[in-house]
């Protein structure tokens, strides 16, 4: 068995409301960005050993069908307009260049040395799972809980802070983490 050697750090946005106009069901993800971090050279990846140099990053926006107009309130709230996500493509072929990337970084040939890395659950608890289901798709391996590690919790953990919402944990402390400058677990 090999050690975890990277994270996958991922934040989707997708399409909301704050009238419930969306029924939670049919959110969509509008936004796929996956960084691939190194925990041993605690920087991002820029050339994986004995290959060619990778793009660190997989970053794409995705045009909604369920309901393709953003609202007002999305918009705001993640700073996406309605311009980028019309030309965008589709979960489905972002989902099919998402799988060709972690292929290109090596993923698939060792997955018990990648790890996904969220702040909370839902990217991969909820979100990912919806637009899968929509495919008739199953997930890989990497993709399962098994392989994610949830931020807030292990800052929870690590500070022993009491409670089961919000952690305690504030977006300038995410922002840290997230961005490797410093990792909690």
């Amino acid at each position: 068995m090999s050690k975890l050697r990277y994270l996958l750090i991922l934040d989707f946005e997708a399409t909301c409301c704050n009238d419930r106009s969306i029924p939670a069901d049919e959110i969509e993800i509008i936004e796929f960005p996956t960084l691939l971090y190194s925990i041993e050279k605690a920087a991002l990846v820029e050339k994986l050993p004995g290959s060619q140099p990778c793009p660190a990053t997989f970053h794409e926006y995705v045009r909604p069908v369920l309901h393709p107009n953003l609202t007002r309130f999305c918009t705001e709230l993640t700073g996406i307009e309605q311009s980028t996500v019309n030309k965008s493509d589709t979960f489905p072929t972002v989902w099919r260049r998402h799988l060709g990337w972690l292929k290109e970084v090596g993923v698939f040939e060792n997955p018990n040395s990648y790890a996904y890395l969220t702040c909370g659950d839902w990217d991969m608890k909820t979100a990912l799972p919806k637009e899968l289901r929509r495919l008739d798709t199953v997930a890989p391996e990497i993709c399962t809980l098994e392989r994610v590690i949830n931020i807030k919790k292990a800052f929870k953990s690590h500070h022993n802070i009491p409670g089961s919402k919000g952690y305690g944990m504030g977006t300038a402390q995410f922002s840290f983490v997230y961005l490797g400058a410093a990792l909690v677990y």
